[in-house]
Formats: C-alpha cells, sequence, structure tokens
C-alpha cells in the first residue's frame, strides 16, 4: 500500500493536493477543475518541451517568415511509460524485438523460416503448387515418422501472418453486394414499378420561372450526365 500510495500522479496545478492512480484520471480531474489554467501550469515542471517556429517543421519556407506556434492546452506530447507515467529526459526506449538468435517464433525453427521466406518471398510459389510440394514432402518423410514443415499453403500463410515483429498482421474483410447493374434492370422490369419514378432527366420550373428540384432526376447532375441521345429520320 505504501508503495501503491508513493507512486501516486499529483495535480500540476498549484495548491492542488489531488492525487491519481493514472494519468488519465489527472487529465480528467484538470479539465474539470482547473479548466482555466494556461498550458504551462499542465506540463510538469520537470519537462522540457522544445518550441519551435513556423519555419522549422516547414521546409522550403521563407526563412525571414517566423511565426508562433502555439500547442494545445491539454497535450503536451511528453515521452511517458505504457502507463502514461511520464519518464526522465534522456531516458532510452525498451527493445522493440527479442534479440534473442535462437527465436523462431512462431516458426518451429530456422528451416521453416527459410522455408517460408523461399516459398512466399523468392520464388513467390502459387498455392497449388505449395501444397503439391508440402504432399510430396509428406510422402517421402512419413515413412521415417516425420512430416512436412507446413500441412499446406495456408498454414504456411498463417503462420507468416503471425509473425508479431515488423509489419501488422494481415486480417480477412468479406462484404456483401448486390450487383446495381442488375437492381436497376429488375426495377425496370418490374409492372410495380411503372410510373414510380422518372426514367429520364428533366428540368421542372414553377408558375414564376424558377426552378425546382424534387429528385435526382430533376438535378443537375442527373442533366449533365446524360450522353445518350435518340436519333429519329
Amino acid at each position: 500500500m505504501l508503495k501503491s500510495f508513493l507512486n501516486r500522479l499529483t495535480c500540476t496545478h498549484p495548491g492542488c493536493s489531488e492525487t491519481f492512480i493514472s494519468q488519465r484520471g489527472r487529465t480528467k480531474h484538470i479539465r474539470t477543475y482547473h479548466r482555466n489554467v494556461t498550458e504551462t501550469l499542465l506540463i510538469p515542471p520537470t519537462t522540457k518541451i522544445p518550441m519551435m517556429g513556423n519555419d522549422d517543421h516547414e521546409a522550403g519556407q521563407n526563412p525571414t517568415r517566423r511565426g508562433k506556434k502555439t500547442r494545445h492546452p491539454y497535450l503536451y506530447g511528453a515521452p511517458c511509460d505504457h502507463n502514461g507515467n511520464p519518464i526522465p529526459p534522456g531516458t532510452p526506449p525498451p527493445p522493440r524485438y527479442n534479440n534473442n538468435p535462437n527465436d523462431w517464433a512462431p516458426f518451429t525453427g530456422q528451416g521453416q523460416f527459410l522455408l517460408a521466406d523461399f516459398l512466399f518471398r523468392k520464388v513467390e510459389m502459387s498455392a497449388p503448387n505449395i501444397d503439391y510440394l508440402m504432399e510430396l514432402w509428406a510422402f517421402e518423410v512419413t515413412k521415417y515418422g516425420g512430416s512436412s514443415p507446413f500441412s499446406s499453403h495456408r498454414d504456411a500463410y498463417q503462420t507468416i501472418d503471425s509473425i508479431q515483429a515488423g509489419d501488422v498482421p494481415w486480417q480477412c474483410l468479406s462484404v456483401w453486394f448486390r450487383d446495381p447493374d442488375t437492381v436497376i434492370k429488375n426495377m425496370l422490369d418490374n409492372p410495380d414499378f411503372d410510373s414510380q419514378f422518372d426514367y429520364v432527366p428533366y428540368v421542372y420550373t414553377d408558375s414564376n420561372g424558377q426552378c425546382r428540384w424534387s429528385d435526382v432526376m430533376s438535378g443537375n447532375f442527373a442533366w449533365h450526365q446524360c450522353v445518350s441521345y435518340v436519333v429519329t429520320a
């Protein structure tokens, strides 16, 4: 309990003794009870925030044109840890990846990784050929109690997609839709819609000669998009 109390965050507003267990709670408190404080009061005194002129972040601008960059009153972009607590200036970031040379996860080992790299990146082998190769591989090694490195091309792709380091894993999205051309044809062929809509663009004017719009076919877009003409002798 003593350790938890010592790690609590204090309000940055002068004279306020409130403490918080998270950066989010402190920010909500400041926005609620200290709405009129200036930006400098919201920044912890130990955090040094560099200020830049407009010419510092707009490449190619005339160096004689200088302006003032006003920062957000609540967000200051100071480095923090995964809990949102500010960290001392100059603190090195944590390592991004596990640099263990013997860690080939999610592959079973270096051999499976090299095979996946060969099939997917170097030769870009098609899915049917990967399946055929894995079948031949399994046929040869099954007699010795072994198995192919991948059961199928899907197994190889799923293993590659589960790699945590580097790129974001792929995700699949399915979308269902109806063909608009077929929908319109069915509407034109349906007698229930007879005389229920206009088949060609038109312009409607009232008794004073003013143009009025009521639907799509009465608009300028439909009128200007009409490119087919019927020519009679």
